[in-house]
């Protein structure tokens, strides 16, 4: 099978390596989903649920795909579209996704961004 339910590990990294794509579907709570962050520096596009936190991290259709939550039918038709993708296109959203984490989540970016915080609040 081409599909792997792995539970929790400290280290993704080698996961992510075998992985061409992420999926995550929710329905919320989820904050800003780390996995997701993850995959992205990794180079790796994600399928999200279209909810807060999930669709902040991606840019739909460039970085990874929103999906309407909890519709499996949605969710799948994501996928087989993402099966039949060109190659190329699939490799435009790894370079993408990468990119966006490191333009908008690298550790400098939200070291910044609680620095420019404390001196608003200050």
């Amino acid at each position: 099978t081409n599909v792997s339910f792995e539970g929790r590990h400290a280290d993704v990294r080698p996961f992510l390596e075998q992985a061409h794509v992420i999926v995550m579907p929710s329905h919320g709570g989820e904050g800003m989903p780390k996995v997701i962050l993850e995959a992205a520096a990794s180079a790796r596009p994600a399928i999200v649920s279209d909810i807060k936190g999930c669709r902040d991290s991606i840019v739909d259709g460039q970085t990874g795909w929103l999906t309407r939550p909890q519709d499996a039918n949605a969710l799948a038709q994501v996928i087989q579209d993402l099966c039949n993708m060109p190659i190329a296109d699939l490799e435009r959203a790894s370079k993408n996704a990468r990119a966006h984490a490191e333009k908008n989540f690298s550790d400098a970016v939200i070291a910044n961004t609680c620095v420019e915080l404390a001196n608003g609040v200050l």
